[in-house]
């Protein structure tokens, strides 16, 4: 797992999966206009797709819908859902 600034200034971590997926979780920060965030996923098939945070609340959400990934290990899910509820911190 990277976690990075990306090119807007936006901090950011990409997973590539043991499986061979991928996931990309972006903070925007909780002050930004319209979203807060946003998850991209995608399997080793190919098949995903990409979802904005919009708020706070929102968040739990992605989190069980990270735990209900079947293509992440535990520990992948874990670092995952961490970095999203590191956003509304």
């Amino acid at each position: 797992m990277v976690v990075r600034t990306n090119e807007n200034g936006f901090r950011e971590v990409e997973l590539d999966a043991a499986s061979g997926g991928r996931i990309v979780i972006a903070d925007y920060g909780k002050e930004y206009v319209t979203d807060i965030g946003s998850v991209s996923s995608v399997n080793v098939h190919g098949l995903g797709g990409a979802e904005w945070i919009r708020s706070v609340e929102d968040i739990e959400r992605h989190v069980k819908d990270i735990e209900n990934t079947r293509w992440l290990s535990d520990e992948e899910k874990r670092s995952c859902i961490d970095f999203l509820r590191s956003i509304a911190e």
